[in-house]
């Protein structure tokens, strides 16, 4: 059942896959729902975060079959139209260009989007820009080939829409890569039940270094802000039980022609981005971009540094072609996240130890930690409202942040029970 909402001349239909928790995106800060006349479409479980307050339009979805199909048959069936269709979700980005393309909606098709949605597209889109990649191939010439060229390399395995670090293995070389794959022993689910999926996996080569990550705007193809963070551990660690970190370093100028020079590679015209690469004794390796705003809470830190907060920024941008982002506001101090998983334990309750030791340092901006009768999320999230312990951290020195973050990694413990504490 929907409700409609009387709009101004100059409203817009606009359709929002709706997927990310509304709090992560607070689309009212970049969409007039006044104005505009807005419907969100999701799963049950999704569409909950959706303030009752709002007013808006509600569809859920049954989420049995692929988004672009349930929603083509919402529109089919209520011959609704729309003047937007928007999904600011990696997982869901696709499927906004196909309902495009199919219902004839302003917006990047399909062909666009898979330039940061498939990892072997978007290498090689890189490669033609002299942009450097680690050597990478599809699974399925991998095995077909057996190329020379990676016998001696470590190796990483992925999937080459993924994300979150889901589904990724590392090998020491060729040769097992080969015999873990054949015997259907990568504890990889779907690549252990069958040959079929290869073509659903690429594997590149392994490249030691520190990995950075860059977040901003895109209008009209041009970098508009721009802000270089580092990690602390990394995305496939954190898949795997440690705790993940990011922290704010300087944006140099070398660091702001090369995510310019990835952003005309992948063909990102508007909204935000989030790039990855891989600094090994100053020269960078390309790892992945994204035509979207980063994970856990690049948001919130991105909006303490500069004062935009990049969703509703990149939501004015798809639709009002006329908006200017404001000129941003620096602060002179860096920012930075933290996450503990806690998918990992074979319990969903944890005991956190040691935590009171750096959860009212001066450096702490933010601080969330799960109650003993508070469950863990079981699939890998970053999400500070479903993790162990999360947060964010302020300071006039990087260096400073991510020593006082290496040291709380090393000194909170997180343990399983299997018993749930009575309130």
């Amino acid at each position: 059942m929907f409700r409609k909402i009387l709009c101004g001349d100059h409203s817009m239909k606009i359709l929002i896959l709706h997927r990310i928790p509304y709090q992560k995106i607070d689309y009212h800060r970049g969409i007039d729902h006044q104005k505009h006349d807005v419907t969100y479409i999701g799963i049950a479980e999704s569409m909950c975060s959706i303030p009752n307050t709002l007013r808006c339009e509600m569809m859920t979805r049954p989420g049995i079959e692929k988004t672009e199909i349930e929603v083509q048959r919402f529109l089919q069936q209520t011959k609704k139209q729309f003047d937007r269709i928007i999904s600011l979700s990696e997982y869901e980005l696709l499927a906004a260009a196909q309902l495009r393309e199919w219902f004839n909606v302003e917006g990047s098709r399909p062909q666009q989007v898979e330039k940061v949605r498939d990892k072997l597209i978007m290498k090689k889109a890189m490669e033609n820009y002299g942009i450097k990649t680690p050597l990478f191939m599809s699974l399925v010439e991998f095995m077909r080939t057996n190329p020379s060229f990676m016998h001696t390399n470590k190796l990483v395995i992925k999937p080459i829409d993924g994300a979150s670090s889901e589904n990724i293995i590392t090998v020491d070389n060729a040769a097992e890569a080969h015999t873990k794959i054949l015997g259907k022993k990568t504890g990889i689910d779907e690549l252990d039940q069958s040959h079929n999926l290869w073509n659903h996996y690429e594997i590149e080569e392994f490249i030691d270094g520190n990995i950075m990550h860059m977040d901003g705007l895109v209008q009209d193809g041009k970098i508009m802000l721009c802000i270089a963070s580092k990690y602390i551990n990394n995305c496939l660690d954190y898949a795997r039980g440690k705790p993940l970190g990011s922290v704010q370093i300087e944006t140099t100028s070398v660091l702001q022609q090369y995510a310019q020079k990835c952003v005309t590679a992948a063909e990102i015209v508007n909204g935000s981005f989030h790039l990855e690469c891989i600094d090994r004794n100053g020269e960078l390796f390309f790892l992945e971009i994204a035509n979207r705003v980063g994970g856990a809470d690049v948001v919130k830190t991105m909006e303490l540094a500069t004062g935009v907060h990049l969703p509703s920024a990149e939501l004015q941008l798809l639709i009002n072609e006329s908006f200017h982002p404001n000129v941003p506001k620096f602060s002179r101090k860096k920012y930075g996240w933290f996450v503990f998983p806690g998918h990992h334990f074979e319990s969903e309750f944890v005991s956190i130890s040691n935590s009171d030791a750096f959860r009212m340092h001066p450096y702490v901006f933010e601080w969330f930690q799960l109650s003993p009768y508070q469950a863990c999320k079981k699939n890998i999230t970053y999400q500070s409202n479903e993790s162990p312990v999360a947060g964010v951290v302020a300071g006039y020195s990087s260096e400073n942040l991510m020593n006082w973050m290496q040291t709380m990694f090393s000194e909170i413990h997180i343990t399983n029970h299997f018993f749930k504490v009575a309130i």
